[in-house]
């Protein structure tokens, strides 16, 4: 049907395909109930991702403390066209930088936290940032929504890698990298 044929084009879920679709023909879309209120909470959670990869994305190319990331880069091969294109980015290496800059955006520091970009202290009061210091990758869901993130870290870390934690948008074992960018030409040639 018309509704499955735009999930399967445009790689939507049923309630997205809908909406998209009243849109179109000037149909006021509206969802109720619990439906509604997770729908809220997604999409304010997904509007926060896209807001801080965004300022990962700039902080790589601007920052002056990403210079080793950009070297890291470099020595990877990967230039600024990938970067560009995967949105990579650099969380700066400060326990409260992000804190900061979601607090100056109006974002709580509970929101942070349900993002997976916080963190609470364990002693005393306050937030922390849960990324610092890594090289940023966003990671999309199939619909192009930044819904969680991978970091590198640049220097000895005990964790090489960290990703977002289990979020109401985030579920590490539903996603692979990229998808988003790549669904298009899998759909055209069928595998």
């Amino acid at each position: 049907d018309v509704f499955d044929f735009i999930m399967r084009l445009d790689a939507l879920d049923f309630v997205q395909a809908a909406r998209k679709l009243a849109e179109r023909v000037n149909l006021r879309f509206e969802v109720s109930g619990d439906h509604a209120a997770r729908r809220s909470e997604r999409e304010r959670l997904l509007e926060i991702n896209a807001m801080v990869a965004r300022w990962y994305h700039e902080a790589l190319r601007e920052a002056a403390e990403a210079e080793g990331a950009r070297a890291y880069l470099a020595r990877r091969g990967i230039n600024d066209a990938t970067a560009e294109r995967f949105q990579l980015g650099f969380s700066l290496d400060a326990w409260d930088a992000l804190v900061n800059r979601l607090r100056r955006a109006r974002v709580t520091p509970e929101e942070g936290v349900k993002a997976g970009l916080l963190s609470r202290r364990r002693e005393g009061t306050g937030h922390f940032d849960w990324f610092r210091g890594r090289l940023m990758f966003p990671i999309w869901d199939v619909s192009g929504n930044v819904v969680g993130f991978g970091g590198r870290a640049l220097k000895e870390e005990p964790a090489k890698y960290v990703n977002t934690a289990e979020t109401p948008v985030f579920s590490k074992g539903d996603l692979l990298y990229a998808l988003n960018l790549a669904a298009r030409d899998i759909s055209a040639q069928g595998e």
